[in-house]
């Protein structure tokens, strides 16, 4: 890298100040930028706090690290960084614009104030390009694209650190959080297949089919809408996905954008992957029905009740571990309700026990209701030790 790094960017006037927003190589910012992380400065004063980042979520690292090298990544949203002004030149060209000369594109003299985890995904997944001992062409290309990534960058020059921690705490605290039932509902418009595409279309056929179990009961963009709601298209799809159909989701798109085979490896420990590999969603739609109709049969009232806990996410979730238990041992590739309810008919539970009384809201509520499915506590076991009311 040369002595210096020029940047050239649009001049935005604000009431804080001016910010200047530029284009940069992702190598380029990480080359400059440093994360100040909020720490204790003392021990003996627990009052004295140094920076205002966050600690870095090493698991959010390693989703964006994965992300980053998917055919279509894309960060449309701005990097913002604080750059001390005796470490800048401006070069102003027009009354808007300018030339921003890094004096020292060699020293972290960026303090990032709001993405330190794309930036940190982005040089996990440059590291781990550059660290494999037989670079094939295709991590080759790979690493040539990641190393000419360019990132939208927010530059502030010159605020004191009550500034700079005013405007962390007005991007990261005034944002709402997107519902993920949002996220998979707009899968709909994807043209590419994926995993939670697949799943999003089950849940909706399902959903609509007016014989359906699951007629009027998913909860789509995570709103009721009819009343009658007790589950969650969140939890639907992640469920559906995660226990039957893929280990890894983001790249099984990938690889069918890429028109790549997609991985074989897990399909023992994935009961539908065969199906979703094959392009035959109707099919799993078929199973989930089947098996949910001889729930229902079952215990009705608690199915079709929304004051009872069975139809709701925890109990769905339960049920759907289990019929990833009972699948393999059909023996067939599409059982009907008569078959699925086999498994269920001779359980003592009743509808009105399906309650908080006997489940304890929440995972241990999930747990306990999943060990009587598999019969790994019995019914007396499961009622002597319910919760008073």
């Amino acid at each position: 890298m040369s002595n210096s790094l020029i940047i050239p960017a649009l001049k935005i006037s604000q009431p804080i100040g001016d910010l200047y927003v530029a284009k940069i190589k992702a190598t380029d910012l990480l080359s400059i930028a440093y994360s100040d992380i909020r720490a204790i400065a003392d021990e003996t004063y627990r009052n004295t706090y140094l920076g205002i980042q966050r600690k870095l979520d090493s698991r959010r690292e390693k989703e964006i690290s994965k992300y980053v090298r998917t055919f279509d990544a894309t960060f449309p949203t701005s990097i913002v960084v604080y750059i001390d002004e005796d470490d800048v030149e401006l070069i102003e060209e027009t009354k808007e614009t300018l030339q921003i000369k890094i004096k020292n594109p060699s020293g972290r003299i960026a303090k990032i104030i709001d993405g330190q985890h794309r930036l940190a995904g982005i040089q996990s997944a440059l590291e781990n390009l550059k660290n494999c001992q037989d670079l094939l062409s295709d991590n080759n290309k790979e690493l040539h694209k990641l190393e000419n990534f360019e990132l939208s960058l927010t530059i502030l020059v010159g605020m004191d650190i009550a500034e700079q921690a005013n405007i962390f705490a007005k991007v990261n605290l005034t944002q709402t959080k997107v519902n993920k039932s949002l996220v998979y509902d707009l899968e709909e418009y994807s043209k590419i297949r994926s995993p939670y595409k697949s799943a999003h279309n089950i849940a909706i056929a399902l959903n609509y089919n007016a014989s359906s179990p699951f007629y009027k009961k998913i909860k789509r963009l995570g709103c009721i809408d009819f009343g009658t709601e007790t589950l969650t298209q969140q939890t639907f799809v992640e469920t559906l996905v995660k226990l039957f159909i893929s280990p890894e989701p983001e790249k099984d798109r990938d690889d069918i954008a890429k028109r790549v085979t997609i991985s074989t490896n897990e399909l023992s420990k994935f009961p539908f992957r065969k199906l979703f590999m094959d392009d035959n969603d109707v099919t799993i739609a078929q199973i989930l029905y089947n098996y949910f109709k001889a729930v229902e049969q079952k215990w009705e009232k608690a199915w079709q009740d929304s004051s009872y806990l069975l139809s709701k996410n925890n109990g769905f979730r339960a049920l759907m571990k289990y019929l990833k238990y009972i699948y393999p041992l059909t023996n067939t590739d599409i059982p009907t309700t008569e078959i699925f309810y086999n498994y269920f008919k001779d359980f003592e539970l009743t509808s009105e026990e399906i309650t908080p009384k006997t489940f304890i809201l929440g995972e241990r509520g999930m747990n306990d209701f999943y060990k009587y499915l598999k019969k790994e506590i019995s019914y007396s076991e499961l009622i002597k030790n319910k919760q008073c009311p």
